[in-house]
């Protein structure tokens, strides 16, 4: 059997240089700081409906099985499992929102005044939003967990 060699050929494109002035630096950073605030916004939406779709879900379930007593075990175990799954897809949401914030924070720091800024402004505040997120999450799971532990069997 032979053995062929494969050859990759890297074109070199040159690009002719950039006449970067400050004021198109800073245009970018602003449409860049606007696109990552409006994802941001995007992802506190995704948080509340994965925070809607887990209540309505996990009652939906919890709703079926205490009327027709489930005949299968692991049936008591859904409605903790459909909001744990949830959580931490919102959980990932959150995490974003952190990440994206902080960059946001580093283009308000080089770009706006002192001490002026969504980000610089907030960071000290209490995080009662996520909060009361947690706290919502918490009862969800724990919900969840009475339900496996006090559904009537066959």
């Amino acid at each position: 059997m032979r053995k062929t060699r494969v050859r990759t050929h890297e074109s070199q494109v040159r690009l002719p240089a950039l006449d970067v002035t400050n004021a198109d630096r800073i245009a970018f950073h602003m449409a860049e700081f606007n696109f990552i605030k409006s994802e941001i916004a995007e992802l506190v939406k995704q948080t509340n409906t994965s925070m809607t779709f887990a209540i309505t879900t996990s009652a939906g379930i919890a709703a079926w099985l205490f009327a027709h007593p489930a005949a299968y075990w692991w049936a008591r175990y859904l409605p903790l499992g459909v909001s744990l799954l949830f959580g931490c897809q919102a959980l990932s949401y959150y995490m974003r929102i952190g990440e994206k914030g902080e960059y946001l924070l580093k283009i308000e720091q080089k770009l706006g005044s002192d001490g002026l800024g969504w980000e610089e402004e907030f960071r000290s505040k209490p995080k009662l939003i996520g909060a009361m997120h947690t706290l919502s999450w918490g009862a969800l799971n724990m919900a969840g967990a009475a339900v496996a532990l006090f559904l009537p069997t066959k």
